[in-house]
């Protein structure tokens, strides 16, 4: 598994996201069959996505899918069917920097209210666990 290092600048070491970052999942989507066509379209977005993180100034390892979701609402005159492609794309690429260790997992959740406790929540919680186990 490849290690990240930060590319020292002129302002001391790199902690965001780095063009290597973007070639080296570019390289991933290749060997795992995508078309040149299609790793082609990918490269502007994933480019852009890393253009704008250094300007809000994240740090690779606090990438997360709210930064994707922020990113994709800068404009709110682009056309629908360009960012749900965006968001796949950059939901792709954050995937690819969470098995490559370079972010961290998304933290789960746990609802805690006792509402979520109550015998509904919990059937339906039971349904649809047996639903997408593929149970009856």
């Amino acid at each position: 598994m490849p290690v990240h290092t930060p590319v020292a600048s002129q302002e001391g070491p790199s902690s965001g996201l780095l063009d290597t970052h973007v070639e080296s999942f570019l390289s991933h989507l290749r060997a795992a069959g995508y078309a040149e066509r299609t790793v082609r379209k990918k490269r502007p977005i994933a480019a852009s996505f890393v253009r704008w993180t250094k300007r809000k100034k994240v740090a690779v390892e606090d990438l997360s899918d709210a930064h994707v979701t922020a990113f994709t609402k800068r404009s709110p005159r682009r056309r629908k069917g360009r960012i749900r492609f965006e968001l796949a794309v950059l939901r792709l690429f954050l995937e690819y920097l969470r098995r490559e260790k370079q972010v961290r997992p998304p933290q789960v959740q746990v609802d805690h209210s006792p509402a979520a406790h109550t015998p509904e929540c919990l059937r339906l919680r039971s349904d649809t666990f047996a639903r997408l186990a593929g149970s009856p």
